[in-house]
């Protein structure tokens, strides 16, 4: 069957319009840390790693999905309206001025500490990460989301199995390098195991699998 109608959640990192603005490891201790998410992209999950370079994702939405209100946040608003010219300049922008300091998609900061199986749009990596909860993801990341982290792990195996790639390889567009793209409109065509049904054992062994990289194992 497919990924979502097994309970899962198919989506792709926010993309803010400006990310030489909202997405920087110098953000801590420039703007207030209740405004800051760890944010991720696809460099971070290059070469079959996963390593974090310190980038911070500047939230500027309270958790109903307001705007927050700049008076409230000093160092945020000092840091924003340096770049007021450019920000006031996008598209969105121009056509709610009073929402200048908005990102282009919303941020909803729940997804931050879902556990969510990471998939960059191109990538030539064969291990497939899966976040416990700890990271934002940007607009170059595709993410998996819904169940339990236990789920989620055994639904990254199957996706790293030669059924799952050889499949994404017959339906998407190749990138530079010959590699599938691992966008939402093919990952909702995907056809995988259902994962209620995987015995206990197999489960088990599909787990083990996974935390060794044992591609031959999941295969």
């Amino acid at each position: 069957t497919t990924i979502e109608r097994q309970g899962f959640k198919i989506g792709i990192g926010v993309a803010t319009g400006a990310d030489s603005i909202f997405v920087s490891p110098s953000l801590y201790g420039t703007v207030e840390n209740e405004v800051l998410l760890p944010a991720i992209n696809a460099r971070n999950l290059s070469g079959d790693t996963f390593s974090w370079d310190g980038r911070y994702l500047l939230n500027p939405y309270r958790k109903d999905g307001s705007l927050i209100c700049l008076n409230d946040y000093p160092l945020t608003k000092a840091y924003l309206e340096c770049h007021y010219d450019k920000l006031s300049k996008r598209h969105k922008a121009a056509k709610n001025p009073t929402r200048w300091y908005a990102t282009i998609d919303p941020i909803k900061t729940s997804l931050l500490h879902q556990p969510k199986i990471l998939l960059p749009d191109i990538s030539g990596n064969k291990y497939i990460f899966v976040d416990k909860g700890l990271y934002y993801p940007q607009h170059n990341l595709y993410y998996i989301t819904g169940r339990d982290e236990r789920s989620l792990r055994l639904l990254a195996a199957i996706l790293m199995s030669e059924t799952s790639r050889t499949q994404l390889d017959k339906m998407t567009n190749h990138m530079n390098g010959g590699y599938a793209r691992w966008q939402s409109q093919y990952l909702k065509k995907l056809r995988v195991p259902r994962i209620s049904s995987i015995s206990p054992n197999m489960a088990s062994d599909l787990l083990e699998a996974y935390e060794n990289w044992n591609f031959e194992s999941i295969n």
